[in-house]
This record gives structure tokens, sequence and C-alpha cells, in this order.
């Protein structure tokens, strides 16, 4: 999650809020699907429309460790629940298939027209580590698609930084640089800055 308040399903109340925005397009192992919505025993009404809630919560000793202490908004009381993550595959998919039918999906889409509205408002896009498979179609058309061409694209990306470089090369973009170090910690170095 990261030390940050600014997450599109509003954790909860926060003393200072940070200038940067993180958004985790696959989740966090730190976010928490609430099976029926924390219910542990005893009689309840299950919502069809949304058995899992609508945007993960989060646990309170996680939210002691970073930092957060008399803390109020949507934490993990009780019951079943598991990460909210996309996990690496062939397909991913990007909502989860109930008995109830597809739900979170508008959790997903609306996290990523986020990062879409921020990658059109961007001068520069730095691709840091990711290899950007062709199997990744929505981040691919995020990436590829979504930003406007005269956005100033630098890949750092290991042995697969040419092939991504090419990539944005094919579909138009007028700046595109391929960073030669390869890697994170020779990009810090070469920009002035300690990893």
């Amino acid at each position: 999650m990261g030390h940050f308040a600014r997450i599109w399903f509003r954790l909860g109340a926060v003393e200072h809020s940070s200038d940067v925005l993180v958004l985790k397009l696959h989740g966090s192992m730190n976010w928490l699907v609430s099976i029926l919505g924390g219910a542990a025993g005893g009689a309840f009404i299950v919502n069809p429309a949304s058995s899992l809630g609508h945007h993960p919560v989060v646990h309170r000793v996680d939210l002691e460790f970073l930092g957060y202490e008399n803390f109020s908004g949507h934490t993990y009381e009780s019951g079943g629940a598991f990460a909210c993550l996309i996990l690496p595959g062939r397909t991913k998919e990007f909502f989860y298939d109930t008995s109830f039918g597809h739900e979170y999906a508008d959790f997903w889409d609306h996290l990523w027209s986020q990062a879409a509205q921020a990658v059109k408002r961007c001068d520069k896009i730095v691709l840091c580590g990711y290899i950007l498979l062709p199997v990744d179609q929505r981040a691919r058309d995020l990436l590829l698609q979504t930003p406007r061409k005269e956005t100033r694209i630098e890949v750092v990306s290991g042995n697969q930084t040419e092939r991504i470089a090419n990539d944005f090369k094919t579909a138009e973009f007028n700046h595109v640089d391929a960073f030669r170090g390869g890697y994170f910690a020779n990009w810090c170095k070469a920009n002035g800055h300690t990893p």
C-alpha cells in the first residue's frame, strides 16, 4: 500500500495526505476482499450485487505498521477474506466470478480509469522494470494507446528494454528512449539519484 492516503476508494481519514497518487493496478498484498462484509456468524443478509463489498479493506495491523494510529475507515473487521490481487497469468480477469456473478469489476475499472487520466496528462513516462508482455492486454492498451503521442517515453527494463522501446515506436510515439544501462539502479545513478 505505501505511505499515502489518496487512493480512489478513500481508505479513511488521515492527518496528512500525500501529493503523490499511487495506483496499484494489480492490487496489493495488504488489500483484502472481505467476504460477506466480514460476517463471522449469526443471521445476516447477503446483497447479491456485492457479496464481497465494493472495495478492498485493510487490516488494522498493516495500518499500525505504516504509522496510522487511531485510524477510522475501510478496515478489515472479521470473517473470511482474501488478498485483492490480479495474479500473473496467461489472461488477467479484473473481476471475481462469484455465485452472484462478476463482482469488483467496477472497482478495477475505476482504478484503471484513474491511471488512464494520469497518463493522458503526462509529459514523460518512465517504464521501469515492467516487461509489457503481449498477454497483459489491459496494461498494453493503457501504455501504448492512451498517452499523447508527444509524451516522452523512457524504458528501463533490463534485457527487454529494446523490445519495449520498439513497441512504443511502432505505436508511433515521437520521443522514445531505451536506457542502455538496462536496470533501475544504473538509471538512478545516471540521473543523479541513489536507488
